[in-house]
């Protein structure tokens, strides 16, 4: 088989660094002729290089020094984060640690209480007939969702009945203003006077800090206790407030846990 070019110089390359110098070559002849004897290494006391320096050839478009100098990069880096790594080992306290692992289950667990109190409290309202919360955090997210569309979709056929295509257009928002004659006031935004709805975002909710979650969770678990006898961490809704204070072990999470 032909071989190419590159692969023939290689070969012959090879062939030349490993084949030693023979006597007819003059430089060796006059190293014969100061003393140097064939597989003995160089200086007076024998202690000199026993095999040449073997060339490096370069075949790469790198600038000289190039390679040694990412080498330098890398290990100057694998320093730098085995000195972190050992700053941070150092510095680490298994206590604190432990302690920041239990407040984050507890901001956890408390979050799922919450929404666990709005869907049951949601539920249980909707059984009495009641279609607003009474606070905007006893229901869950989902309600407020739901309300927005249900409110967009009814201004829109509000707005297509009463002015069809005709009239001048009429815009519904924050700077229209209600009217103080009496009258209909069709520009007018009532959704204005939905103080629970404006008062405080639901997407807040899990942005929130933990002590703010745990008033939540109080205040709409002490509702369902106070107005249905129904404890969340029971699951159970009792028949009175007397069942429910005689077989409910208190008011918290903590209290059912002991």
């Amino acid at each position: 088989l032909l071989k190419s070019k590159k692969v023939t110089q290689k070969m012959r390359m090879d062939e030349g660094l490993s084949t030693a110098i023979g006597a007819e070559n003059k430089g060796f002849a006059m190293l014969q002729k100061m003393g140097y004897k064939p597989g003995t290494s160089l200086g007076k006391e024998g202690s000199g290089r026993l095999e040449p320096i073997r060339m490096e050839l370069k075949f790469d478009r790198g600038g000289l020094g190039l390679k040694e100098q990412l080498m330098e990069r890398k290990r100057e880096k694998e320093r730098r984060y085995l000195a972190n790594i050992k700053k941070k080992n150092q510095e680490f306290d298994p206590n604190k640690y432990r302690e920041l692992k239990r407040q984050q289950l507890m901001a956890k667990q408390m979050l799922s209480d919450l929404h666990q109190c709005q869907r049951t409290c949601r539920s249980l309202d909707s059984d009495e007939g009641l279609t607003e919360p009474m606070e905007w955090y006893f229901w869950p997210t989902s309600y407020r969702k739901e309300h927005e569309q249900e409110e967009a979709s009814g201004h829109d056929e509000y707005t297509q009945e009463q002015h069809g295509g005709d009239s001048e257009e009429c815009v519904v928002g924050s700077n229209s203003e209600k009217p103080k004659d009496g009258s209909s006031g069709d520009c007018w935004n009532e959704e204005q006077d939905d103080g629970w709805l404006n008062a405080y975002s639901w997407d807040d909710q899990e942005k929130m800090e933990p002590w703010q979650v745990e008033i939540q969770v109080d205040l709409v678990s002490t509702y369902l206790r106070t107005s249905y006898n129904y404890c969340i961490w029971c699951g159970t809704a009792y028949d009175d407030q007397t069942d429910l204070q005689r077989s409910c072990p208190g008011t918290t999470r903590q209290d059912h846990d002991d």
